[in-house]
């Protein structure tokens, strides 16, 4: 189970989180949360699996990767390729919740190497 533990904390349970935000609050009276907070767990939840599967190593090569995948999905939604709206807000979401996945993962391996 321990090893399931970071996985289910920091991919599924926000994955399941954004999902619900996005069903269950209505459009009107909580735009900002519904929009917003759902795409930030995503790449919360998208950067915690990365660092999961590269054992908390961070390779900013491909960090950055997945950041500009998620950026060229926004461009494509302004440009009107792609159905929905393209959103520097939904960037500087991605980028802060990817950011602080990192720090976490960081946090929690100096934790570790101060109890060795």
């Amino acid at each position: 189970m321990s090893n399931l533990r970071p996985l289910i904390l920091t991919v599924i349970l926000p994955l399941v989180a954004g999902v619900l935000l996005y069903i269950l609050l209505p459009d009107k009276n909580y735009g900002l949360v519904r929009d917003y907070v759902p795409d930030g767990l995503w790449a919360f939840a998208l950067t915690s699996c990365l660092l999961i599967i590269w054992q908390g190593k961070v390779h900013l090569f491909w960090l950055l990767i997945a950041m500009a995948v998620s950026s060229m999905f926004e461009y494509l939604q302004w440009q009107g390729y792609l159905n929905g709206t393209g959103d520097i807000f939904d960037l500087i979401c991605y980028f802060v919740s990817s950011l602080a996945a990192v720090y976490i993962t960081l946090q929690k391996k100096q934790i570790h190497a101060n109890k060795n």
